[in-house]
């Protein structure tokens, strides 16, 4: 080791003097330089990291095999450089190469008595050290980046010309263990212990910053980063990676360089750029939102259907399937997530409520479609699921009974996948209607009045617009972000959301700011412009007893497809909705429906569904009730159109009723 630092300083010395020289003599490099090749020499040297996988030859296969490495090595030649074109040169490198290192296996720890007979951990390690001597060529291609600065891509190959190795155990631990000749190291063989390929293909990439020392002459500074294309050895894994500084001096033969185009005169005109002005209005003209927080209760129906996949009678994985520890911890209450979240814990609201309801009992009819062929394949699937019930909600078997339906009584159309998936399902009918009731989450719901703000986007753009960037910034950096590419769009709406999709939950200061860009990357923003963000709470109105309203939301009514009347068990629903408003609420019904079939059909059929729903609700409703009909609803992707469960909870009703709060 104390060799090897010797040699390193020996080698950096000339490489200090030479930079010194260079930096005092520095000039810059004349234009019209006509030397086309070039000679000289080279050194490099690099550190190495070697990356093994790799079995020592001849020695314990339980001794594992050479894991990590380090090592440096050094190298010297001769070089040539031709000039191709003004900006492209290539240059051959041939020296002699010269590297060493070592390469470890770290032992298993394995126990042993210490001193005061007590059981501690030991390791040894495997540790070969090698050195390798060689010849090197490599071929490259310079390019310049700046007028002293140039980048370097090469191939070439290491041809070996003779190595040895050295192998030795290491006693790692404890620091009081010795070997079988009572030291810390054990050498156990040396020589040509492994089998080289005779040539290894390489590459690398550098860099070379250039100091003239004469008429054509030059010190190069040269990082360099090289990595071979193949196994050092025949057998196991040896890459080895280096990173390493070095330098080269060339001395220029005059000769004949590529003819370069004629120097032009610089115009020193001033230019005049491409006008670039961005301006943004708005509608209000007067930027102002309010957000007022109101008491919710949201109703989440359950679709009394479980899909299956196409041919399987086992429940998709994406239900929520419970182990019969975890049925004591489950509750209704903890189902607060978005409508889909609830409709996968199905089976277990089911469940805990037959659990709770020990007189009601459960039908449960399978069902298949056409395409599928596997036989008694629609009873499986409905015993799949009382299976289920029984053995994790342990219901007695007697109180549930399994049918099979074959295709639904009122199919989806099979013209389409979507209809395929639809019809396989099981759907479950029980005979007390509590089983089956929404499951009610409440919440603070925020709305924002008015519902959003429209931004006219202009500019003056000589150079044309490339993109452009509408920034709403809030306390801590952006809060909303709208950009695009091309030319400025008519008009940008905005929902007063985040990035996030949410309201401001607390006071705020929001501002807006349209930044556009031309074709030469000129930037052009309008003044910063503030929002005024109000928030009214509902702590504020119960602390100023100013009147309180609540907002309640049922998505009660699941249809059949294609169909708008409403079954006797939402019937009840609705006026059970009906009995719980009073005088001077406001109610509105909104229809929706799937994406099968035709979208005018569609549209008819989720106002047939509203009015239908409007109608009994009517009925049951006290007076100074007001009701309407919303038709704006229609086929809208409340819920995901490509999954057989989120069409059917987009076959439904929205019934959403505003009234005061009681004591308000």
């Amino acid at each position: 080791m104390a060799n090897r630092s010797q040699l390193h300083r020996i080698i950096l010395l000339p490489v200090m003097l030479l930079s010194m020289t260079g930096l005092l003599s520095a000039q810059s490099s004349p234009s019209n330089d006509s030397v086309r090749y070039r000679f000289g020499i080279y050194f490099n040297l690099d550190s190495r990291s070697e990356s093994l996988d790799l079995p020592i030859p001849e020695y314990s296969s339980f001794c594992g095999t050479l894991q990590d490495g380090s090592g440096s090595s050094w190298n010297v030649g001769g070089l040539l450089d031709v000039g191709v074109l003004p900006w492209l040169t290539l240059g051959g490198r041939l020296g002699f190469s010269r590297a060493s290192g070592e390469m470890r296996h770290a032992g298993d720890p394995f126990p042993l008595r210490g001193e005061t007979n007590e059981v501690i951990t030991g390791r040894v390690d495997q540790v070969i050290d090698y050195q390798n001597t060689g010849i090197e060529a490599v071929v490259s291609c310079l390019v310049p980046f700046a007028m002293r600065l140039r980048g370097s891509i090469g191939l070439g190959a290491w041809f070996r010309l003779f190595s040895e190795e050295a192998h030795r155990e290491v006693a790692v631990l404890p620091s009081t263990l010795l070997l079988s000749n009572s030291q810390r190291e054990l050498d156990l063989r040396s020589g040509g212990l492994f089998a080289y390929r005779p040539v290894v293909p390489l590459a690398n990439v550098g860099l070379h910053y250039d100091l003239p020392i004469g008429a054509g002459s030059y010190l190069s500074l040269e990082p360099r980063l090289t990595f071979p294309l193949l196994d050092r050895t025949t057998s196991g894994s040896w890459w080895t990676l280096r990173l390493g500084i070095g330098g080269s001096i060339r001395f220029g033969i005059s000769g004949d360089r590529p003819d370069e185009p004629p120097i032009q005169p610089v115009d020193t005109t001033p230019q005049r750029l491409p006008v670039l002005i961005a301006d943004v209005l708005t509608d209000p003209q007067v930027v102002t939102v309010e957000i007022t927080e109101y008491d919710s209760t949201e109703a989440l129906p359950l679709l009394n259907k479980v899909f299956f996949e196409e041919n399987s009678s086992d429940i998709p994985k994406h239900y929520h399937l419970l182990s019969i520890s975890e049925t004591a911890q489950f509750s209704t209450a903890q189902l607060n997530g978005p409508t889909l979240e609830v409709y996968r814990d199905l089976l277990n609201v089911v469940g805990l409520r037959m659990s709770r309801l020990p007189n009601a009992t459960l039908r449960i009819t399978g069902h298949r479609n056409g395409r599928e062929s596997v036989q008694g394949l629609a009873l499986a699937r409905a015993e799949a699921v009382k299976d289920y019930l029984v053995n994790t909600w342990e219901i007695f078997p007697e109180r549930i009974t399994v049918e099979d339906g074959k295709l639904p009584p009122e199919p989806a159309p099979e013209r389409s996948e979507e209809g395929l998936r639809e019809n396989a399902h099981v759907s479950l009918e029980p005979d007390n209607p509590n089983v089956m009731l929404p499951v009610l989450r409440k919440y603070i719901q925020r709305i924002a009045t008015p519902p959003s703000v429209r931004f006219y986007p202009k500019a003056i753009a000589e150079a044309g617009v490339i993109d452009w960037q509408l920034d709403i910034e809030g306390n801590e950096g952006i809060w909303k972000s709208i950009a695009g590419t091309g030319r400025l769009p008519d008009s940008i709406r905005w929902d007063w959301t985040s990035d996030s999709g949410t309201l401001p939950t607390i006071p705020i200061e929001l501002s807006y700011r349209l930044t556009v860009r031309d074709s030469l990357l000129q930037e052009s923003a309008t003044p910063t412009r503030l929002i005024d963000v109000r928030l009214n709470t509902i702590q504020d109105r119960l602390e100023n007893r100013v009147n309180d309203t609540v907002i309640e939301s049922y998505s009660l009514l699941l249809f059949d497809y294609d169909s708008p009347e409403v079954s006797l068990f939402d019937r009840g629903l609705i006026r059970a909705i009906a009995g719980r408003v009073r005088q001077g609420a406001n109610v509105r019904f909104t229809g929706y429906t799937d994406s099968l079939g035709d979208a005018r059909r569609n549209n008819e059929l989720a106002l047939q569904r509203a009015e239908e729903a409007a109608k009994i609700f009517r009925a049951a409703a006290p007076k100074g009730v007001n009701i309407m009909i919303n038709d704006q609803g229609g086929e809208r992707e409340r819920f995901p159109f490509n999954t057989p469960e989120g069409r059917s909870y987009n076959r439904t009703v929205v019934i959403e009723v505003r009234m005061l709060a009681e004591g308000s």
